[in-house]
């Protein structure tokens, strides 16, 4: 099943694009051409949360900030290394 974070995520990014769109077309007499961008977006986002972006996996299996050795990684702390080591 598809996470729930990825319909939030398209249904933000794509619906408040195309209700730009729609506000443009409307209001600002813009060609239907605009249209395309709230799809661009959509499959912006689509790519992102697709497994294949994650080597297969649902992307959460480094989301804790721990390398594979246990120790912190590069993103900040010291984790379980002594650093006089």
């Amino acid at each position: 099943m598809v996470d729930p974070g990825f319909w939030r995520e398209l249904f933000v990014r794509a619906g408040l694009t195309g209700t730009l769109a729609v506000v443009a077309i409307v209001l600002l007499d813009a060609d239907p051409w605009i249209l395309a961008l709230p799809a661009g977006v959509a499959l912006l986002v689509t790519v992102k949360w697709h497994p294949w972006t994650h080597g297969g996996t649902d992307g959460r299996d480094d989301r804790d900030g721990r390398d594979d050795r246990g120790g912190r990684d590069d993103r900040g702390g010291r984790g379980d290394r002594d650093p006089d080591a």
